[in-house]
């Protein structure tokens, strides 16, 4: 599971195939604690990536609601490099919280 910011989004010209993404910067992830590693919380290992990116790409999709840039989310999946990024398709995610408006 990790947690992030939405630092852009990328949707497909029509005559392509339908997918839709989002790059997420300064991903928190919580792990599996390795054997004989420091455990915090309820049996995790927090680590954090700072000003590290990932990609999360939704396959079939042109829009996904609530995901914009500035918002703040939680994801998971299954993570595969492409082009030397660490890339999520079709992840499970929630919304923590969106950018405030400029009054």
């Amino acid at each position: 599971m990790c947690r992030g910011y939405v630092e852009s989004i990328t949707v497909l010209p029509v005559g392509e195939n339908a997918s839709f993404s989002a790059v997420v910067s300064d991903v928190y992830a919580r792990k599996v604690p390795a054997q004989g590693s420091e455990v915090v919380g309820e049996g995790a290992v927090k680590q954090y990536w700072g000003r590290h990116r990932a990609r999360l790409i939704w396959m079939g999709q042109r829009m996904v609601p609530g995901i914009e840039a500035g918002v703040e989310l939680t994801f998971e999946g299954m993570v595969r490099p492409v082009e030397a990024l660490p890339t999520i398709y079709n992840p499970r995610y929630e919304i923590i919280g969106r950018p405030r408006e400029n009054q």
